[in-house]
């Protein structure tokens, strides 16, 4: 099942498109028999799951374009940048996730936002959780989050790695350099408002210093946490 009003749609601003779709066998209609040509190069040998999940990810990015640029024709490749990240057509930014059976993406005109990242995840298991909850958070910083929201430390840990995911999207584009999970620490929460902060925690760029704090917005819902985090330079 596709639809414009996606799970993003609740952590992006109104002004920012998106398209999500339910991951199924079936290859959407927009993308037809010739589906296999937005593969790159690269990817031609990966299993068909990978390369499944890569067309309906560029699928969702085809409808969230379409959304703010009518005239978009679907044959522009949004290909596979170094990094794997997508490059998007001149004057759109955006951001794609795919998690579980859950795809979705997102764009906007460049001018009205410098960058955006989305990010989804199935609600961690306990095994998961164990593995790389070091990796992803200090245990000060998850001791606080779950002890201020009440969420349980599972699913706290689960947010916290998707808004670094997101945060990771949203920056990477623009610094063109690796950060670690820990180089952030999200350090606020509003459960009511959906909204969280994430502070950096070292220097990335003269528009991204130490201790920047930047706010994104999240969801839970359906065994998934969704984080959207956008970000404009100052004038």
């Amino acid at each position: 099942m596709s639809t414009p009003s996606s799970r993003a749609s609740i952590v992006l601003p109104e002004f920012v498109a998106h398209f999500s779709h339910r991951s199924s066998d079936r290859v959407p209609r927009l993308i037809g028999e010739n589906w296999e040509d937005l593969l790159p190069h690269q990817m031609r040998n990966c299993v068909p799951k990978r390369q499944h999940e890569f067309i309906i990810g560029r699928y969702c990015a085809y409808r969230a374009v379409l959304q703010i640029q009518p005239d978009f024709d679907w044959r522009t490749p949004i290909s596979r940048g170094p990094t794997g990240a997508p490059v998007w057509p001149v004057g759109i930014i955006g951001s794609i996730t795919h998690t579980d059976g859950y795809v979705a993406a997102a764009a906007a005109r460049r001018g009205c936002l410098d960058a955006i990242g989305i990010d989804s995840e199935r609600i961690l298991s306990a095994k998961v959780a164990r593995e790389v909850s070091s990796l992803v958070v200090s245990e000060s910083e998850l001791d606080r989050i779950a002890s201020k929201t009440e969420l349980d430390r599972i699913k706290a840990l689960t947010l916290c790695f998707s808004a670094k995911e997101s945060l990771f999207k949203c920056l990477h584009p623009l610094i063109d350099q690796y950060f670690d999970y820990l180089d952030a620490e999200v350090v606020s929460v509003q459960v009511e408002a959906r909204r969280f902060g994430i502070r950096l925690e070292r220097p990335l760029s003269n528009d991204l210093p130490s201790g920047m704090i930047l706010f994104g917005r999240f969801a839970c819902n359906d065994g998934f946490v969704h984080t959207g985090l956008t970000f404009r330079r100052q004038a």
